[in-house]
């Protein structure tokens, strides 16, 4: 009995690891199953960031699809559209032009400066007005050429009349067809023909009257920048608290210089006098003045050392090459060509060209003016500067012709040496009978013996 129960116990046993270790090897396969599943069905599906940004390249295709239907639509209009106009010739439209604007003349008596009034709109301005349309206008009876996209060609044609209601020209071609046609909308395929019986382009193509229109845009930019400029320096000078003694003193906010002021330094105020411009008011008397009142103007002692010095130095390289600029003129007006050779090489040889540059930089540098609205105080000098700033620009070309001149000659003499080395007679080595060294051909007499050459070898 006691055998047969170790018996059942050992069996059961055993079988139950066997079992343990059959279940354990299905989990384990189950798991790897389930394992090798995930990530072949994860390889088949999206990453959700994947699919988040398919949803938006989806929605900006359709974005797209629906922006280029559209535009589809509006082209189609405005191709209709412009057919309908261009079969729309003068005959069907009403025949007159906007009124013109006309500007008169005046002068302001208690202002001092001249304006223009306008009585359609009750304009006045100060400053010469711009003429309306007047490089449309001014393109009336040029000759231009259009190129038709269909047609893929230039046809030539007479420009007759303008409308400003739709900004159109109308074109005449030679062939009698018509045409309206808005140039700036158009300039692509247009040109437009000069004196000379070239073509340029539109865009390129400028009137007087538009040249004169751009002059006076540039003016009053200039000098809407200058107003801008003359209000800034005006107001950057800062009233600061002296605790030594009673003296005014101001610092600006914009350079960190400090001036000393006149006594009565506070009582002038900043006001714009009507026209834009700062002027400077006194609240006691009335006075007003354009020009920076409030300062006494000390220069340093150390500051004026070095202008008198570099003023002393460049008036001196002035000199001399004001005398190169008037020999090269003088020779140039009796078309001495000689003379000009020369006064170019000198001018490239000389070191007063250089000099007188940067001694220029250097006094612009010191004579810099910090406020447009300060007293003139060295307008003599601001002459000098400018006078030397165009001679040093009119040396600068001299210089570079002298040294295209300078080239040509070294060109000329490497050409001689290579001609003179071509010509030159080529020495034959041979060898001297006596003295059996190396001489030369050409020679009577033996060079180291002085044995008279009959017979070589």
């Amino acid at each position: 009995n006691a055998t047969q129960l170790l018996q059942r116990v050992y069996r059961g046993h055993v079988g139950r690891e066997a079992v343990r270790r059959i279940l354990i090897r299905h989990a384990v396969h189950h798991k790897a199953a389930i394992m090798i599943q995930r990530i072949y069905r994860g390889n088949r599906v999206l990453h959700w960031r994947d699919i988040k940004l398919n949803v938006i390249a989806a929605f900006v295709l359709d974005r797209h699809y629906i922006e280029r239907q559209d535009g589809v639509v509006a082209a189609r209009l405005r191709y209709q559209k412009y057919l309908e106009e261009n079969r729309n010739d003068s005959g069907s439209e009403p025949d007159y032009d906007d009124e013109e604007i006309e500007w008169i003349y005046a002068y302001d008596n208690n202002k001092r400066r001249d304006y223009w009034y306008n009585h359609v709109n009750n304009e006045i301005l100060y400053y010469e007005p711009r003429k309306s349309f007047a490089h449309e206008k001014a393109m009336i009876g040029k000759q231009v050429r259009i190129f038709w996209i269909v047609q893929k060609s230039w046809y030539e044609g007479t420009i007759t009349r303008f409308r400003k209601r739709n900004h159109r020209h109308r074109v005449e071609y030679m062939d009698r067809d018509k045409e309206w046609i808005n140039l700036e909308e158009e300039h692509e395929r247009v040109q437009v023909q000069l004196d000379d019986g070239s073509w340029v382009m539109y865009k390129l193509y400028e009137t007087d009257a538009l040249k004169y229109d751009r002059k006076v845009i540039d003016e009053n930019d200039r000098r809407e920048e200058y107003k801008k400029q003359a209000f800034n320096d005006a107001l950057q000078w800062k009233l600061i608290q002296n605790d030594y003694n009673y003296d005014v003193m101001y610092i600006s906010n914009k350079t960190g210089e400090v001036r000393k002021g006149i006594p009565t330094a506070t009582d002038w105020v900043v006001q714009d006098d009507g026209y834009g411009y700062p002027c400077f008011y006194n609240i006691q008397t009335g006075a007003i003045e354009h020009n920076d009142p409030r300062f006494i103007i000390n220069v340093d002692d150390d500051l004026q050392a070095q202008r008198n010095y570099v003023m002393q130095e460049l008036r001196y390289n002035l000199y001399f090459c004001n005398e190169f600029y008037e020999r090269y003129n003088r020779a140039v007006a009796l078309e001495d060509t000689r003379e000009q050779r020369l006064v170019l090489l000198q001018v490239c040889k000389s070191l007063k060209p250089k000099h007188l540059t940067s001694f220029l930089i250097r006094a612009t540098s010191l004579f810099q003016v910090t406020s447009v609205v300060d007293k003139p105080m060295y307008e003599d000098i601001y002459k000098e500067l400018e006078y030397a700033n165009y001679l040093s620009s009119q040396l600068s070309d001299m210089i570079i012709k002298g040294e295209k001149i300078k080239e040509i000659k070294k060109d000329e003499k490497r050409r001689v040496n290579e001609l003179a080395d071509q010509l030159k007679p080529v020495a034959t080595v041979m060898y001297c009978k006596n003295c059996k060294k190396e001489t030369m051909k050409h020679l009577d007499l033996c060079p180291h013996c002085g044995y008279r050459q009959i017979g070589f070898y």
